[in-house]
C-alpha cells in the first residue's frame, strides 16, 4: 500500500489592507428604516420590473443598487448616510435568494421574530404596513451585509 505523506495546512495570512477594509465596512450601517423605505421604491422608480416572488438579492444589487450609486460610485449605505455609522447587527445572506426574504428576515430580527415567513407576506403584499411597527422602536440598528461576509472570511 501506498503511503501518501499528510498535508499541511496552509496558514492564512491576511493580505495587506485586508483589516482596514474590515473596519471600513462596519462603518456602512444602514437602518431598518432607511432598508424598508429602498424596498418600497423596488418596482417604482427602482427597477420597475421589480417582482418580490422572481428578484433575489443579486438581481436587485445589479438592476437597482448598482445603477443608484453609479454616479457617486460609494456603496448605498455611504450614499443614504452623512457620516459612517458603526454597525450594530451583521447579516449574511446568499445571493441566490429572494431580496424580499432577506428583507424580511431583517425586520423579524429587528422585531424579535422567530420566522420571517409572516413578515415576507405582509412585504410583497404592502411594505408600508412592515415599516409602522419599526418606527422609533428601539431595533432600528445599523445593519450591514458585507461586514458579515468579511468575518465568515477570517473564520474560515
Amino acid at each position: 500500500a501506498e503511503v501518501r505523506p499528510k498535508r499541511q495546512k496552509r496558514s492564512r495570512q491576511l493580505e495587506p489592507g485586508w483589516f482596514e477594509k474590515v473596519v471600513e465596512l462596519s462603518e456602512r450601517g444602514i437602518t431598518v428604516q432607511e432598508l424598508l423605505a429602498f424596498y418600497r421604491r423596488l418596482g417604482k422608480d427602482l427597477m420597475p420590473h421589480y417582482d418580490p416572488t422572481v428578484h433575489t438579492t443579486r438581481d436587485v444589487v445589479r438592476l437597482a443598487i448598482i445603477p443608484m450609486t453609479r454616479e457617486t460610485g460609494r456603496a448605498l449605505a455611504e450614499d443614504l448616510a452623512d457620516e459612517p455609522r458603526k454597525v450594530q447587527v451583521m447579516v449574511t445572506h446568499t445571493w441566490e435568494n429572494l431580496f424580499r426574504d432577506l428583507v424580511a428576515a431583517v425586520v423579524a430580527d429587528a422585531l424579535e421574530e422567530n420566522t420571517f415567513d409572516l413578515i415576507a407576506h405582509v412585504l410583497q403584499e404592502d411594505s408600508f404596513l412592515v415599516a409602522h411597527p419599526i418606527r422609533g422602536h428601539p431595533s432600528n440598528f445599523l445593519y450591514n451585509k458585507k461586514l458579515a461576509q468579511e468575518m465568515e472570511h477570517l473564520q474560515k
